[in-house]
């Protein structure tokens, strides 16, 4: 055993002499850094000071915290966390409740500091108050997080029906709220499954469908009886069998099963459903009956429904108005162009609505004479029908209608010549691709994307004024690697929220993310945009993070520099030392210190760190 212990010995000696050497030739530059005038460098001296050996360090951390500027506190803190002390348990959970401190982009530093669950524990805790003045920031901190760690604090206050909760994940870009979604969606907790599944249903939010057809097999009837409900109404006929038993409920079910099989006809019912056009079934529940028996031959039901239009009361005209395009598809075309011109205005506005359904381009003659009615609500209808029919004779008509003095006129108009998907309406649309509406400007652009690609880019730095980050992302969802180009040109913006915008969208395009994201390094001349893209290699593998780390240790910028370090201090290894030891000269303080701590930290290194995800 003695001759073991000897041998160990032996071995270990050169890498203490290795640390030991690197501790004498950093320590002064951490120490200068320790009492300097920038914060940044008495920031990155405390952080240094875990590896520091040989000196009072616990004055020094003492003196840190009481630091005037919050990113030297931030880093004595989280020195402090690492080493499970009871203090920074107390003093980390004061500082989730200080509003001077940007928590939104710090509160994970400090509780990813603690061992085990104790910041876990801090933060649940105080997003459990419920007049916290910081929870918007702590929010928005954890819906910044990558989903498999953000979902355990958006369940607690999801569960404890908390809106601010709620609200931050609807407000959160789509880049982000998906992944949120889809996560919460697969918790285990029912609960939560439920509250995501009414979001669904209300619109608010996305969820595939491959995330929701399990649940059909479910035993939880709730659950299944919703995931049915939002599969049905995007065509699934499973999903409608799923939820036949309803027909058979109190009014309520059978609503659920109406409106399903209204949005995905099954011929096998059509015989149950025409029981359902009986005087004991509310009037207003036809409507859905009627279009769930789409394809019938059933030649006395278009007699009744036709016999129908012509009541004198005026709920059972609307309902067999509105049930005609169901049943009798393109065959009610010529009915609702003959409504469309009715004594009614309800009437012309559901007969407008039922054109814009069937979308056939035989309507566009009929529509241009529609769009002059007197009634402000038919005239939108009418537009907004043309705005569904993707045919060249719609540029025509559209193209007048976008100098209407109607707001929501206008917008369907411009809709329909994107829509028309024709180079003849490309003349109207350059006019239009600066239109204040990001709704109208991101669709006018996608247009002449899908038209004029070659053009296209002339438009896209005046229109970062207007176009929101998740407009780029629909973008980008819509063209796929098609919009990488224009994403590229986004990133070379003089606009910084752009530039990032950019960097984080690309993620919705993942084979081409790595390479994107390596140019912006290369090439990009923003600091910002170059500190971004590093940071998100980063957080994709140690291994692309550490090598462009290694690139940018040269780059003219300090911050990019220093960022470089600190990727370097998680990600590298004893190979990566001498590289960083050239910066122990460098003009800049910050980056001198951060190279000194990073050195220092190498120098412990045994081997290199295994691929591994980004904090």
């Amino acid at each position: 055993m003695r001759f073991l212990a000897l041998v160990a010995l032996i071995l270990s000696t050169p890498c203490i002499a290795a640390a030991q050497s690197a501790m004498d030739e950093t320590w002064p530059i951490i120490e200068r850094g320790l009492a300097s005038g920038d914060m940044l460098a008495r920031g990155a001296a405390v952080a240094a000071l875990p590896q520091v050996t040989g000196q009072n360090t616990e004055s020094i951390l003492k003196e840190a915290l009481s630091d005037p500027q919050w990113p030297v506190r931030k880093q004595a803190l989280i020195v402090l966390a690492g080493r499970s002390d009871a203090l920074a348990t107390k003093l980390v959970g004061e500082a989730l409740r200080d509003m001077s401190a940007p928590l939104a982009d710090d509160a994970f530093c400090l509780i990813k500091a603690f061992k085990g669950t104790t910041g876990r524990d801090l933060l649940v805790k105080a997003l459990q108050e419920p007049t916290l003045a910081t929870k918007p920031a702590l929010y928005q901190a954890v819906v910044n997080q990558p989903a498999d760690i953000a979902v355990p604090y958006l369940e607690v206050g999801l569960l404890a029906g908390d809106e601010l909760a709620m609200n931050t994940l609807l407000k959160a870009p789509l880049v982000k709220q998906d992944p949120l979604v889809a996560a919460l969606a697969k918790s285990k907790n029912p609960k939560i499954v439920g509250i995501i599944f009414d979001q669904v249903q209300a619109g608010t939010v996305n969820l595939p469908s491959q995330l929701l057809e399990p649940w059909l097999k479910s035993k939880d009837n709730t659950l299944k009886i919703k995931a049915a409900e939002i599969l049905a109404q995007r065509g699934d006929v499973a999903a409608v069998k799923v939820l036949r038993p309803l027909a058979d409920g109190d009014e309520a079910s059978r609503l659920k099963f109406f409106k399903a099989v209204a949005a995905t006809p099954v011929g096998e019912y059509h015989k149950m459903l025409e029981t359902f056009l009986a005087p004991d079934i509310p009037i207003a529940q036809h409507e859905y009956v009627y279009r769930g028996l789409a394809g019938t031959t059933n030649h006395v039901l278009f007699e009744t429904i036709l016999k129908q239009l012509k009541s004198t009361v005026p709920e059972v005209r609307e309902v067999a108005a509105k049930g005609l395009v169901g049943l009798m598809g393109n065959r009610a075309l010529p009915h609702l162009h003959e409504l469309l011109f009715d004594g009614n205005a309800g009437i012309r506005k559901i007969a407008a609505q039922g054109i814009g359904e069937r979308a056939q381009a035989e309507s566009v003659p009929v529509l241009e004479k529609a769009v002059r009615d007197m009634d402000l609500d038919v005239r939108r209808a009418v537009v907004e029908a043309l705005s569904k029919i993707k045919d060249k004779s719609v540029v025509g008509v559209a193209s007048f209608l976008v100098y209407d003095s109607d707001p929501e006129i206008k917008k369907s108009a411009i809709m329909a010549l994107c829509n028309a998907n024709h180079e003849d309406a490309l003349t109207v649309l350059r006019l239009q691709v600066q239109d204040r509406d990001p709704d109208i400007a991101r669709e006018v652009l996608g247009a002449i994307i899908a038209l004029a690609p070659d053009t296209a880019g002339q438009y896209i730095e005046s229109l970062l004024v207007i176009l929101r980050p998740d407009d780029i992302a629909k973008l980008t969802i819509r063209f796929g690697e098609r919009f990488l180009p224009f994403l590229q040109q986004i990133a070379s913006s003089s606009r910084s929220s752009a530039r990032l915008t950019a960097i984080e969208t690309v993620r919705l395009i993942p084979d081409k993310e790595v390479e994107f994201l390596k140019t912006i390094v290369a090439t990009n001349q923003y600091a910002d945009s170059r500190i971004a893209a590093q940071k998100r290699l980063r957080c994709i593998s140690c291994d692309e993070g550490r090598d462009v780390a290694l690139a940018l240790l040269n780059d003219k910028e300090a911050e990019v520099r220093n960022v470089a370090l600190k990727v370097l201090k998680s990600c590298g290894n004893a190979d990566n030392a001498a590289a960083v030891r050239n910066l122990l000269t460098d003009p800049e303080e910050s980056v001198r210190v951060n190279a000194a701590a990073t050195f220092l930290a190498l120098s412990q290194v045994s081997k290199p760190k295994a691929k591994g995800k980004g904090k």
